[in-house]
């Protein structure tokens, strides 16, 4: 009798076991991810119970900017936002719209420039392209198309990153961009 292992089964093992080793970390990867989600949500609904943001904006304050021609609503939970207006060569301009954070130095993009907004991050930023200029972005991330007028093309982006404190504004944020109009 020969007790010799046959090379095909010990490839066999060591396929077998590789699989094994490689679905026990994708499922703990997961379950990682899950409980990531799932430490956001908790966070979130402590700070505001579902249910408790209100889909009214009738009651809401109209951020109306006359030079552009266009106006956002924007609820009682952004208060002492301040906009960051940034112009560009080419006739763009972008706007960031940001709020207090209790995060001190947030490394922000453009609201703590130079010292404008210490203690604010943003929560998105508007760009208004002139229109004939306006390229359709591709499947990398950047603005998303939001409206025109027959001067400009009005696009939308979020930061990368925000701070804790103001996760329940991000979560907002849609509604907040869906008030967009252009006025003129």
């Amino acid at each position: 009798m020969n007790n010799e292992v046959h090379p095909n089964r010990i490839l066999f093992y060591f396929i077998a076991l590789s699989a094994i080793l490689l679905l026990g970390v994708y499922w703990y990867s997961q379950m990682y991810v899950i409980e990531e989600e799932n430490l956001l949500i908790d966070t979130v609904n402590s700070v505001a119970p579902p249910g408790s943001i209100s889909d009214d904006t009738q009651n809401w304050e109209t951020y109306r900017n006359e030079e552009f021609g266009f106006e956002l609503v924007f609820g009682d939970d952004w208060g002492g936002y301040k906009i960051v207006e940034k112009r560009y060569d080419g006739g763009v301009v972008g706007f960031l719209f940001c709020l207090p954070t209790l995060q001190e130095n947030y490394p922000d993009s453009g609201c703590v420039e130079e010292e404008i907004y210490s203690g604010y991050a943003s929560v998105f930023y508007l760009v208004l392209t002139p229109r004939n200029d306006w390229v359709e972005p591709g499947d990398e991330p950047g603005a998303s198309y939001l409206d025109e007028n027959a001067t400009y093309v009005a696009a939308i982006a979020g930061p990368h990153d925000i701070p804790d404190d103001l996760m329940v504004q991000y979560m907002d944020r849609e509604k907040v961009i869906k008030t967009f109009k252009f006025i003129q």
